[in-house]
Formats: structure tokens, C-alpha cells, sequence
């Protein structure tokens, strides 16, 4: 199958403008269950900002419109809301979780968490997660943007000593959730003015695994598990400009150990192979045949010609937006599988090539 990259780039270009209902703001998908009220707000207006700068379209877009724009992002600052003050909250998902919160449910999730090694997040762990991902990606998508917030994010941690001591408290067996956790602080730290940088990169490498390169401790249970968590911690070292402890193993693990296919995945297995390959020249030629294949799965399963864009699920568009429901999960494309299909596209493209058309962002 021929890919025509040029096409792609211009469907989903008109795609994205497709989905814009107001000025920065987009809805999930073409055919939002959803009235304008009650669509999260400020996720998808991040998503369109990174869209348009892997088009390239970015830099086309007046500085006054672009400050207006990021303006709109800061707005989700304004808020009273106790334990969050400074964070970016769209209220939208802020009161669905607080309307579906259940405290009988949490105790009982607590109880099996501390028996059986489990990881089930209690309504408020939620919110908070959810919460803390909208800032944290907030965040990225102004500074890749390229401008600051001015209103910094107050750190939740006295200092440094209680911010690591969060850290080693998180179940480390579930690399996904707490390497997320990881990131977030590195993007903090970095941009935030937290000045907790050295005591990171010391923290985690305390927790590379001899086989595979990853970040963990306790053998988690899947390998989707562990390359999903070397997604979330590599890309919190990216913002501490601190490189990948040992490119090699993780490298031969990824290679021995394909994604599955959700948008998800494939793109947290892109960008760890992607950003090993930045480093180093080894297995290069391995990793950009397996890009290959990938390219071609985006395109053969994942687009949508008709919409000139891409479904988060084969057949299936994304359902649910950190725990909120934004589609019926209808086979169609969505603004979150498009961006997420468009990054690893560019990624691969970028490993292909010295010059790309497809420009990189930053998770």
C-alpha cells in the first residue's frame, strides 16, 4: 500500500477546522452526542493547538490570535476550588467526577488495593489524576507553543524530600500510573520553578531494571505495562533534559514486544523507541522497519478516509476523556486519535528523515 502523507496532512488539516465550533473551542468527533456545555473545553483546545503544530500550521497563526489562545488556556485557572488552586480545571470533568464519586466504592477499592496488590484509584484519587494530567498537558501545550504561563503551578510539596517520598509511596509495580506521576513533577520542576530536578534524576535511577532498561520495581504483569511506563518516565526526563539511562536494553525489549492496537499504545511505543533512536544509532535500521509497519496499520486501520482523520480504536472512536464520556464509540475518527496518530506519525517521520513536514511536540 503507497501512503500519500500529503493527503493525510491535508485532511486532517481540514479535519481540525471541521471540529471547530467556536473560536478555540472543537468538539470530540464530527457527531458529538454533546452540546457545546458539555464537552471538555480545555483538553480538546489543546489538542487542536498540538494538531497545528505537527502540521506546521502553527507558525501561520498571527501572535495576537496565538495570545488570545493561550489567554483561553490560562482562563481555566480561575477558579476557588479547595486542594486545586493554580491548576487548570475545566469544571466540566471537575463535577462529573464529583457526581459519580462513591465513597462506599473507595473503601472497598482501598481494602482490595492493600490485600491483593491491585491498583483501583478511589474516586477522589480520580479526580485528582484527572485533574493533574489536564495541567501537566495544559502546561506542555503552552510552552510548546511557545510561550510561559505566568500564573505558576504552587507545588503541593513543602519541598523536594516530601515530593520524593510521594514518589516512593506509588506502586511502582503499575509504572504506567506512577511514571505519570514522575512526569508530571519533572514538567514542574522544569517549568514550574520547583527546583526539585536533581533529587529526580536521582530518584529514578534507583528504578531501572538490569533486562529490560525500564523504569519499575516488582516485575509488572505485562509488557504493555512496562513500555507504557517507560513512555510516561522517559518523557518526564525529556523535560529534565536528562538522557535514557540504557537505550540498548529497552530498546531489544521493545523490539521483542509489539503494541497493541490502540492509539495509546502504538504511540507510547513509538515515542520510546523514537526517543532510544535520538540517542543512539543501535538496531536503527530494525526500528525504522518496524515504523514502517506501524505507518502503514495508522493508515490501513486506524484512518478514516471519508473524515480524512483517525479513530482512537479500530472501528471505534474514543469513549471516554480521563473517565468523562465523549462519544457513543461509533466507528469514526476523533480529535484524540488524531493527534495521538499524528504525533507517532511524525515521529517516525522524523527518525526517516533529517527534515520532516510533520513537526514534533513534546507529551
Amino acid at each position: 500500500m503507497q501512503v500519500n502523507l500529503q493527503e493525510i496532512l491535508e485532511g486532517v488539516s481540514n479535519y481540525l477546522d471541521d471540529l471547530n465550533y467556536d473560536e478555540f473551542l472543537y468538539f470530540s468527533n464530527k457527531s458529538s452526542i454533546f452540546d457545546s456545555y458539555n464537552l471538555p473545553r480545555l483538553g480538546n483546545s489543546c489538542y487542536a493547538i498540538k494538531l497545528k503544530i505537527i502540521l506546521d500550521e502553527w507558525k501561520y497563526i498571527d501572535h495576537n490570535t496565538k495570545e488570545r489562545w493561550i489567554s483561553f488556556l490560562t482562563s481555566f485557572q480561575n477558579h476557588s476550588l479547595d486542594g486545586f488552586e493554580s491548576y487548570f480545571v475545566d469544571e466540566v470533568i471537575y463535577n462529573y467526577h464529583k457526581e459519580n464519586s462513591n465513597k462506599y466504592k473507595d473503601v472497598t477499592k482501598v481494602i482490595v488495593n492493600k490485600i491483593a496488590n491491585k491498583n483501583f484509584k478511589t474516586s477522589f484519587l480520580k479526580l485528582t489524576e484527572a485533574i493533574n494530567a489536564e495541567t501537566k498537558q495544559t502546561v506542555s501545550t503552552i510552552y510548546d507553543a511557545g510561550f510561559k504561563n505566568e500564573n505558576l503551578i504552587m507545588s503541593k510539596y513543602k519541598n523536594s524530600s516530601e515530593a520524593i517520598d510521594y514518589l516512593n509511596k506509588l506502586n511502582w509495580s503499575f509504572p504506567w500510573n506512577a511514571g505519570g506521576q514522575f512526569a508530571s513533577l519533572c514538567l514542574y520542576s522544569s517549568t514550574q520553578s520547583y527546583n526539585f530536578d536533581n533529587e529526580l534524576k536521582n530518584f529514578i535511577s534507583s528504578l531501572i531494571d538490569e533486562d529490560t532498561g525500564a523504569y519499575f520495581l516488582g516485575r509488572p504483569k505485562s509488557s504493555r505495562e512496562i513500555i507504557n511506563g517507560s513512555m510516561k518516565v522517559i518523557s518526564g526526563l525529556d523535560w529534565l533534559n536528562v538522557p535514557i539511562h540504557n537505550t540498548s536494553k529497552l530498546i531489544d525489549f521493545c523490539l521483542q514486544n509489539r503494541p497493541d492496537a490502540e492509539g495509546c499504545d502504538v504511540v507510547d511505543y513509538v515515542y520510546v523507541l523514537f526517543s532510544c533512536s535520538s540517542q543512539t544509532d543501535y538496531r536503527k535500521k530494525e526500528i525504522i522497519t518496524i515504523f514502517d509497519e506501524i505507518l502503514l496499520f495508522l493508515i490501513e486501520k486506524l484512518y478514516k478516509k471519508e473524515d480524512g482523520a483517525f479513530s482512537y480504536f479500530q472501528g471505534k472512536s474514543q469513549t471516554h476523556y480521563y473517565g468523562y464520556p465523549v462519544s457513543d464509540g461509533s466507528n469514526q475518527s476523533d480529535l484524540h486519535g488524531t493527534l495521538l496518530s499524528m504525533w507517532a506519525i511524525s515521529m517516525i517521520q522524523n527518525t526517516k528523515e533529517s527534515e520532516s513536514n510533520f513537526k514534533l511536540i513534546k507529551p
